[in-house]
């Protein structure tokens, strides 16, 4: 009998320490899991994307809406660390979309999920506060890796929109003349801004 409950104290033990542990991976788990709200007017890909998400381990659907509207009626309450969005939207679109959403929560890291390829607006949606822009139709894999490198910190796109943003970018960099230009400008202004305090004055260049 003694040996008995010996053992069973032991076994009570040896299951606590377990389940204690357990139960803390659980509770780690749940604290890493990123929460991810989508929004997307169009409904089969919105519910994929939903689907994809809750089987996919790391990874909570918080939110499905149609609208920024919808979505800014509830996402401080669903508090998404990641927001998966379409810029092509109804009513208010996507850009001004990213801006109203940013406005209402900083913190929120916006993923552009779209079909719009224009460089533009890719330049827009970065400005309003976008940290990624994603292709249609993006492969799962693909769009599981963007989630995480968002909220890791990095910016994902592909590489096609890589180098469209290179293109704008040099489309609108200022000739070596024209930068040779405004820096002597910027430097006459600040002599004069010196001169001024010094109470002199210095001619125009």
């Amino acid at each position: 009998m003694r040996c008995l409950r010996e053992f069973l104290v032991l076994w009570g033990i040896i299951f606590g320490t377990f389940h204690n542990c357990f139960s803390h991976y659980d509770l780690v788990k749940e604290k890493i899991s990123i929460g991810v709200a989508i929004i997307d007017h169009d409904l089969q890909v919105s519910n994929s994307l939903v689907r994809m998400l809750d089987s996919t381990d790391g990874l909570q659907c918080v939110g499905a809406y149609s609208s920024v509207a919808n979505a800014l009626d509830e996402i401080s309450v669903s508090r998404p660390d990641v927001v998966l969005m379409d810029i092509n939207l109804p009513a208010v679109n996507g850009v001004k979309g990213v801006r109203r959403l940013k406005a209402a929560c900083r913190d929120l890291l916006i993923l552009v999920f779209t079909d719009i390829e224009n460089a533009n607006i890719v330049f827009n949606a970065f400005a309003a506060g976008a940290v990624g822009y994603l292709l249609k139709p993006d492969s799962p894999g693909q769009i599981i890796a963007a989630i995480q490198e968002v909220y890791d910190g990095g910016s994902p796109m592909s590489s096609t929109t890589a180098r469209q943003m290179v293109g704008l970018l040099q489309e609108t960099a200022i000739s070596d003349e024209n930068y040779w230009k405004l820096s002597c400008s910027v430097e006459y202004i600040r002599d004069c801004i010196g001169s001024a305090n010094a109470g002199g004055y210095k001619p125009a260049p």
